[in-house]
């Protein structure tokens, strides 16, 4: 990397990370381009350098957050012998930590509605990967709405409530549910 794409790279990260900032106590569509870079110390110019409108910023973001979820999901089991609903819920808990505040900003109410479809797309190819097939049947695929519906739902709770119970402790518990259904956690809390 040149001297010159280090420095612009370093600028582009400035401008995303001051935008989630900024997307965090303001909300997602409150942000504005004028602000953003008074935030960074640049001129409004430096922007259009990296990205279209903050659409663009957005779409960007987006699909790194998606990228670095897939790759993290979808590496190999180091053994056979490993629980796969463990490494999951380990995996997504590495995930989850390193992209907390822009994944809840994102599926949160003053969000980004394409970002959940996004997630559930994906979610869906994840889940075809986990049960070993391409094709999922009906019962399968009702199966995964109800797993990906539970899991969104319960994180973004979690976090919008203020995060009471440890995120490992709020995905065991999911994982829990999701292995023995929610009559044997509430006979036996």
């Amino acid at each position: 990397m040149t001297r010159q794409s280090e420095k612009s790279a370093i600028t582009k990260k400035r401008i995303m990370d001051a935008f989630w900032q900024l997307a965090q106590s303001h909300g997602l569509l409150h942000v504005t381009v004028s602000e953003l870079m008074n935030l960074v110390g640049h001129n409004r110019g430096t922007f259009y350098v990296y990205f279209s409108d903050l659409n663009d910023l957005i779409q960007q973001s987006e699909e790194e957050i998606l990228n670095d979820i897939k790759e993290e999901l979808f590496q190999e089991y180091d053994k056979p012998a490993d629980d796969p609903h463990t490494l999951f819920f380990q995996r997504l808990i590495y995930v989850v930590t390193k992209h907390e505040d822009k994944i809840f900003t994102l599926l949160g109410s003053n969000g980004d509605p394409t970002f959940t479809k996004k997630i559930w797309e994906n979610a869906g190819i994840f889940f075809r990967h986990f049960i070993g097939s391409d094709v999922i049947s009906k019962e399968q695929d009702y199966i995964a709405a109800y797993t990906i519906s539970a899991l969104i739902g319960t994180l973004t709770y979690w976090y919008e409530h203020g995060k009471k119970v440890d995120l490992h402790d709020t995905l065991m518990t999911i994982e829990k549910l999701y292995v023995h259904g929610v009559d044997s956690l509430i006979n036996h809390s």
